[in-house]
């Protein structure tokens, strides 16, 4: 261990004098098993792995493979960067691999990078992080569980709106859902303990996936309404912006470049989920103290405000995996 002792804070003052990898009864540890693997992940083992495609087409439009004996050779492997996303009763462990690897991998680019995150309980009850899923009193949960439920409280939300037919409201209502959801995951900090509720989770009116997703439609609304061109406004009309709730939301969504980045730098979605409540809210503020379609020679300026609200929203949506939809 003292030869790891600079590598990780783990080992300034290690428990154990010795790590064990391969037990007496020659049986690999989690420890040692993860070291090779991360050996193949960085190019440095070459196994020889076989696989076969899982997915046939991702959203980004590539395939997904899963490892294989009937499958064809790949040229997989060889990063130099690899993620962890593991919960924070495994840092020890994640220590270990990543000081094995810093001593046996001669490339000294290549990074390991444990993003550890706290527990996950379900209104009093613990979620499996390995299973996907929460132990109920009766069985155990899976995540399908989860989202057929959030979908079932969400459907009984949308059914109160007049404004959906019938036709739209199944597939708006599952929208809402798996925004309900990813946003209430990422919200917190990866390292906090989160407890999902699905009052807060399906929340219209604040702090919420729903909320946001609001927002986008109501911004859409107002557009469609205008039959709003794009067309940047004139020099003048930027004379009617005022220091109001119209300059302040201005100011917010000139954030967004830097909140990306920060978020990406540091490991942490939360940073985006935070960001876009507060442009949500300052829409708000704007949408309700500065009035857009009847603003008279300030709407031109205004309706480019929120067009500008609309699309940052729409992008760091969809940067959490959040799909947005016009009608809610």
């Amino acid at each position: 261990m003292e030869k790891v002792k600079h590598l990780a804070k783990e080992f300034e003052n290690p428990k154990e004098k010795y790590k064990v990898l391969i037990r007496s009864n020659g049986v690999a540890t989690y420890a040692m098993k993860d070291f090779a693997f991360h050996l193949w992940k960085f190019g440095v083992l070459d196994p020889q792995f076989k696989f076969r495609e899982f997915i046939e087409r991702q959203p980004n439009g590539k395939p997904l493979y899963t490892s294989a004996s009937e499958g064809k050779q790949e040229q997989f492997g060889n990063a130099r960067k690899v993620i962890n996303i593991i919960d924070m009763s495994q840092n020890h462990e994640q220590d270990t691999v990543r000081a094995l690897v810093k001593l046996t991998d001669p490339r000294e680019e290549d990074e390991l990078v444990h993003i550890a995150y706290g527990k996950v309980r379900l209104e009093g009850r613990s979620l499996s992080g390995r299973e996907g899923g929460w132990l109920g009193s009766d069985r155990n949960y899976t995540a399908d569980d989860l989202l057929a439920e959030t979908v079932t409280k969400t459907l009984e939300k949308t059914k109160e709106s007049k404004k959906l037919n019938d036709g739209k409201i199944e597939e708006i209502a599952k929208k809402i859902a798996i925004a309900a959801i990813k946003f209430e995951y990422l919200r917190v900090a990866p390292e906090k303990e989160i407890i999902f509720s699905w009052s807060r989770a399906l929340n219209l009116e604040e702090n919420s996936g729903p909320y946001v997703l609001y927002t986008y439609a109501r911004a859409k609304h107002i557009l469609d309404k205008a039959n709003y061109s794009k067309i940047p406004p004139t020099y003048e009309a930027y004379e009617h912006v005022g220091r109001g709730y119209g300059f302040e939301l201005v100011k917010k969504i000139g954030m967004a470049g830097e909140v990306i980045g920060n978020a990406a730098r540091l490991y942490k979605p939360n940073k985006i989920a935070e960001y876009l409540l507060d442009v949500a809210s300052a829409f708000s503020k704007f949408y309700e103290t500065e009035p857009v379609l009847k603003g008279g020679e300030a709407k031109e300026v205004r309706l480019a405000i929120v067009y500008a609200a609309m699309q940052t929203a729409e992008n760091l949506m969809r940067l959490m995996g959040i799909e947005p939809t016009e009608s809610i």
